[in-house]
């Protein structure tokens, strides 16, 4: 992931696509994920057409993260 990063590739971390938005994952992945700048987060089927579109736009996805009342790491 580091390398995809440091090569200018947008990388987002979904952690679930689910209707309740919740995910398990571990947690020390997650931090040294989001200390290279990967938002990290668990998405609805509803709102997973908005965050590609987001990301395709080159948004900040953690902004848009914050705006969908989603919560991002």
């Amino acid at each position: 992931v580091n390398f995809l990063v440091k090569s200018g590739v947008l990388v987002i971390c979904l952690l679930a696509l689910s209707d309740d938005g919740a995910a398990w994952y571990d947690e020390q992945n997650a931090s040294q994920f989001a200390a290279l700048g990967v938002p990290i987060f668990a998405c609805t089927p509803d709102k997973f057409p908005d965050l590609m579109s987001a990301a395709i736009s080159k948004k900040n996805i953690t902004t848009w993260a914050s705006q969908n009342d989603i919560l991002a790491k």
